[in-house]
């Protein structure tokens, strides 16, 4: 694999969203991302998100600005009973994994 594609990504200021144009690299960020991105393209709803690309380290700021991106894009805020962002937090690979990686639901949902 060639690392072009993940430097580019690595040296954006955030990490990328699923949101936007064109084919993003599974396997630069993984299968899921890659197929999400592939059906809002096609007009498909796909909730808002980010990807921490495969091999990237995602330091806790970085993180934090995409979190906080991505609560602008929604309204919406992690953890906040009147109007919550609940995530789900996803692994996945360059190839298919069924049952191998873990899988988060309903981060961020209150109970109120």
């Amino acid at each position: 694999m060639s690392l072009g594609p993940l430097r580019q990504l690595l040296s954006s200021p955030m990490l990328p969203t699923l949101e936007g144009e064109g084919a993003l690299d599974a396997d630069v960020v993984g299968r899921k991302a890659a197929f999400l991105r592939d059906a809002i393209v096609r007009g498909c709803r796909v909730p808002p998100g980010f990807v921490v690309p495969i091999g990237a380290s995602a330091d806790a700021a970085g993180l934090a600005k995409a979190l906080e991106a991505l609560e602008a894009r929604t309204g919406l805020r992690l953890f906040d009973a009147s109007a919550p962002l609940v995530l789900a937090v996803r692994s996945s690979g360059r190839r298919s994994m069924p049952g191998e990686l873990e899988t988060l639901l309903g981060l961020g949902a209150t109970e109120s």
